[in-house]
């Protein structure tokens, strides 16, 4: 789920305080990131709804923060991003996992924080930059899946681990079955894990035969 989109504020959220705790999303609206996308009243309190413009905002911010955390251009992070996107697009699984260790190789080592939720957090910003919607933390009957992307013709579920192999992330879509809510689409689907090992990314893939 893209947490900016929607982003819930009311009147204290606009309550600029001080600039030292200043809320983050009073911050991209001040900025012009975020804009008020629909108003509603709750129990006599006025709420809102704040989105990005448009495509090309939304683009711009993710561009700026990816190349910022990266130590890259903005410029740079957005051709790596489309570059990401292309490489799913066309089920080059081998280019993703490339791509995804250039863009991680240039975050300095004081910024990663050691936690899987960190590199997850990191690479939805990624898909987001390039306008791949990644459905975050889906429910299934027996378990949740970290991620999927689904094209018009391919759908990619994926397994985040962190300090484990690959591997495990595979058996655990196949032993869990998280494909199964998919099938019914008719599309190809690939199944990634996906393991982070301080800068080292390695995924490994399996496509189901339908």
């Amino acid at each position: 789920m893209n947490i900016l989109k929607n982003a819930e504020a009311n009147i204290l959220t606009f309550d600029s305080g001080s600039l030292e705790n200043i809320d983050p999303v009073n911050l991209l609206f001040q900025t012009g990131y975020l804009t008020v996308s629909q108003k509603r009243d709750l129990y006599q309190i006025e709420e809102y709804l704040l989105n990005f413009p448009n495509f090309e905002v939304e683009t711009s911010f993710y561009s700026y923060l990816i190349g910022d955390i990266s130590n890259t251009q903005p410029y740079e992070a957005l051709t790596l991003a489309l570059k990401l996107r292309q490489s799913l697009e066309y089920g080059y699984v081998d280019q993703f996992e490339s791509i995804l260790r250039t863009l991680f190789a240039q975050i300095p080592a004081n910024l990663f924080i050691q936690e899987e939720k960190f590199y997850h957090s990191l690479f939805i910003m990624i898909a987001y930059l390039c306008g791949v919607e990644v459905e975050a933390e889906v429910n299934t009957n027996i378990g949740r899946i970290d991620g999927v992307i689904e094209f018009s013709d391919r759908i990619y579920i994926i397994e985040f681990k962190y300090n484990h192999p690959a591997e495990e992330g595979l058996k655990q879509i196949a032993r869990k079955r998280y494909y199964d809510k998919y099938l019914l689409k008719g599309k190809p689907i690939c199944l990634v894990g996906a393991s982070f090992i301080g800068k080292e990314i390695n995924t490994v893939s399996l496509k189901l035969e339908l």
